[in-house]
């Protein structure tokens, strides 16, 4: 599929030709930081779990389970908002 004689192959050569603008980095910074929402809270469980273990008198059992709906709600909440 052509659009204007330009062929997928021209637009794709284009693209890698182009010289690194402002835009492409505003770019990559909002894919990171989209990358650091999205990944802090599996990031940032173990280190909740260890200050909330001595708080709350945690067993093995409830930090194991604290972690273990900490996944499941995410890949919920994937499923759910990633569409």
């Amino acid at each position: 599929m052509t659009l204007l004689g330009t062929t997928p192959t021209d637009a794709y050569r284009s693209l890698d030709d182009a010289d690194i603008n402002r835009k492409h980095w505003l770019t990559v910074f909002t894919a990171g930081m989209g990358f650091f929402t999205d990944a802090y809270d599996l990031f940032i469980i173990g280190t909740v779990t260890v200050l909330l273990t001595p708080i709350f008198n945690l067993s093995t059992n409830q930090i194991s389970l604290l972690n273990s709906i900490s996944l499941l709600a995410s890949v919920v909440g994937a499923m759910t908002f990633g569409k």
